[in-house]
């Protein structure tokens, strides 16, 4: 690079100072906001604006394209945030291993889930854990979307899957077990369901992020069911109510039908066939492995899931 793109970063002041800057350029590329950047490093935007100016003037070089609706990288822009994103991710790493080694745990996690299940079995999960480390900060982002956790600044996922990716580490859970249920309305109108083959000519409410195709098993042998219907959602939390409300059956979590069977909203389907379970999956990448907040976190929600108090009858 031209001009004053060489910087002299010996220990002083103004070698802070460009550290400083170098990590708040980190936020604004990776959110793609001085806004954004600024709310998470609880700074103004203004600040922000000015660590990212110092640097490009100092690197004699443009590092943002940016107009009224957006920001994004020059070339250079990518190559050094890399460099930056390296030195703001040691520093997290040292502060996470120095609050391992507290018997206080500090530190803040950024998780996300999806919308139904985090609401009925993330969400009180969370609210045990804070009661009893309440110096951990949780940030709770509900989406049935699977997210890019490098890219949208994820600590930890949960997930029915583990994410295939090298950088990631996934720990089970827990297994939910499904059921295949459909409402007394639709029954009636539709006929009971005595066989599979009975079963695949029947309306489903499909999830769509799932596969649509159903595998149940009985005495050894396997049955795969290639599921139609005219209601689709990405959501699960619609899809219950939908099929509540006679629109179609469904393979659903026990915990989610449970009480809409002893209260005879629903009705189990061929029972003596087994449907496969959902194995569930904390996930989060390999920098954070001794992350005192996040190992925490894990272990705490996997034995609240698992213990019987929280487990349906």
């Amino acid at each position: 690079m031209a001009g004053r793109a060489c910087i002299n970063y010996s220990y002083n002041m103004e070698s802070l100072d460009n550290i400083k800057a170098m990590l708040v350029f980190a936020q604004v590329a990776q959110y793609g906001s001085f806004a954004e950047a600024a709310r998470r490093l609880g700074l103004t935007r203004a600040v922000v604006s000015y660590h990212v100016k110092r640097l490009e003037s100092q690197l004699d070089t443009q590092l943002l394209h940016r107009n009224t609706r957006s920001l994004s990288l020059t070339p250079a822009g990518e190559i050094f945030y890399k460099r930056c994103q390296l030195i703001s991710d040691e520093a997290q790493a040292a502060t996470d291993e120095i609050a391992s080694l507290s018997s206080n745990p500090v530190g803040r996690v950024r998780l996300t889930c999806s919308v139904n299940w985090g609401q009925k079995r993330i969400v009180p999960a969370i609210i045990a854990f804070r009661q009893a480390y309440p110096r951990v900060e949780v940030e709770l982002m509900l989406t049935d979307e699977v997210v890019n956790l490098v890219e949208e600044g994820i600590d930890l996922a949960i997930r029915g899957a583990p994410l295939k990716d090298s950088e990631l580490i996934s720990r089970k859970l827990i297994s939910e077990a499904t059921v295949l249920v459909a409402a007394p309305s639709f029954i009636k109108s539709h006929g009971t369901v005595d066989n599979i083959e009975q079963l695949a000519q029947l309306d489903w409410v499909i999830y769509t992020p799932a596969s649509a195709t159903l595998v149940l098993s009985k005495d050894g042998g396997h049955h795969r069911i290639r599921l139609k219907g005219p209601v689709k959602t990405n959501n699960s939390a619609a899809r219950l109510a939908f099929v509540v409300a006679g629109q179609g059956a469904a393979k659903l979590s026990y915990w989610m039908v449970a009480e809409h069977i002893k209260q005879n909203e629903l009705t189990q389907l061929l029972p003596d066939y087994h449907c496969q379970d959902i194995d569930i999956y904390g996930v989060y990448p390999k920098r954070l492995n001794g992350a005192n907040q996040i190992s925490l976190l894990v272990d705490f929600i996997k034995d609240f899931l698992n213990s019987p108090e929280n487990l349906p009858s």
